[in-house]
């Protein structure tokens, strides 16, 4: 069994202070975490171009694990009020991927410098 020291009381302090929406900058969500969330995924490169060429792993547990990343995010963009993505490019990615979420849901956040750089 795997314990994160502090997890139980970060999950317990949530639950104490209610937030309106609570942000999470990565698809490992707080599962038991029943209010709404806000989560930022960078990228579901590992949908596209995870092969078995690109490891060391066993063939079996690379597969388990790619199986287990597909759901951790499936869970967090199903669980999500909504989903932070950085380019239009990502949010046709996850479109094409979960075609179930709806377009709305995902809002790609361009980040680019000020207007004084071309």
């Amino acid at each position: 069994m795997v314990y994160v020291a502090g997890a139980d009381r970060f999950l317990f302090r949530l639950l104490k202070d209610r937030p309106d929406i609570f942000y999470v900058p990565h698809f490992n969500i707080p599962i038991l975490y029943p209010g709404r969330l806000v989560t930022a995924i960078p990228d579901i490169i590992m949908h596209s171009f995870s092969t078995e060429r690109g490891t060391t792993l066993p063939k079996f547990y690379f597969k388990f694990k790619k199986l287990v990343y597909r759901l951790v995010v499936y869970v967090a963009v199903r669980r999500s009020y909504k989903v932070i993505v950085p380019s239009k490019d990502v949010k046709a990615d996850f479109i094409k991927f979960y075609p179930e979420i709806p377009e709305g849901k995902v809002c790609s956040r361009v980040r680019r410098c000020g207007p004084c750089f071309p």
